[in-house]
This record gives structure tokens, C-alpha cells and sequence, in this order.
């Protein structure tokens, strides 16, 4: 009998253990699918993402409402690689952050449970001389350094 219950206690223990690490590996799946929506070059408008992170989301068995995907474009500080090396270069690197926060709702043991991922990229959005090209040919061409 002891061994019964040892055998039905574990069991129940795996169970909760696989059922803790679906709901994580969902919600990577969904994270790595809201990120590639952001970096997709095909999707160029805030309704094409929010259309693709609904998509990901029903696959997932998640509800997601469309409307309720925030956007936001902030300035940055940070600068991606490709800012730093260009910054190096005596370029003005301007980047900014885009930031999306998705909240959704999913199924876990039989109850609904409301969460919220966040996810955010830093591009360069533009870059610029960071000085003036006249003013620096010209100081060159009097001959002072």
C-alpha cells in the first residue's frame, strides 16, 4: 500500500513539474514570437504587429486582444553595436527604443490567469556627421590640424 501511494504521489509530483514547464515554454515560445515580430523588416505597421503577435498568441492558446498591444517609440541612450561602431567613426548616433507590452490571458490548471509580456529593441534611427564637414576641409586646407 505504501508503495501505491509513494507511486501515486510522484506521479501527481511530475504532472505539476510538466505542467510548470509547459507554461514556461509557452511563454518563450510567445516572448521569441513577439520579438520576431518587432524585427521583421515585412511588418511595417503597428497593425501588422499587433496582427502577428494575435497570431502567435492563438497558437499558443492564449487570448490576446488586439487593442490592448501598446506600442511606444521612447529616445534611447543605449546604443546597439552598430551605433557604437558608428559613434566611433565621429558619427552622431541618435537611437530609440521600441517598446511593446502585450497583455494576455492563458489557461493554467483550469484557471484563467491574466500576465503581461514586455519586450523592447534599440535601434538607430538616425546617424549624422558629428561635426561640420565645411568647417573641417577647410581647416585642413589652411593647414591647421
Amino acid at each position: 500500500m505504501k508503495a501505491l501511494i509513494a507511486i501515486a504521489v510522484l506521479g501527481l509530483i511530475g504532472w505539476a513539474g510538466y505542467v510548470y514547464l509547459d507554461d514556461l515554454m509557452v511563454q518563450e515560445r510567445f516572448g521569441s514570437a513577439v520579438e520576431q515580430a518587432i524585427d521583421d523588416p515585412r511588418t511595417t505597421t503597428p497593425e501588422q504587429i499587433r496582427q502577428t503577435i494575435q497570431a502567435a498568441a492563438q497558437r499558443e492558446g492564449m487570448t490576446v486582444d488586439p487593442e490592448a498591444i501598446e506600442l511606444s517609440v521612447t529616445a534611447s541612450g543605449a546604443q546597439p553595436v552598430a551605433g557604437q561602431m558608428v559613434a566611433g567613426a565621429g558619427m552622431a548616433v541618435v537611437s530609440q527604443r521600441l517598446t511593446v507590452r502585450v497583455p494576455y490571458v492563458r489557461t493554467v490548471w483550469g484557471r484563467p490567469q491574466r500576465r503581461t509580456l514586455e519586450r523592447a529593441r534599440v535601434y538607430v534611427a538616425s546617424a549624422s556627421p558629428g561635426f561640420n564637414l565645411k568647417d573641417k576641409v577647410l581647416s585642413k586646407a589652411a593647414g591647421t590640424p
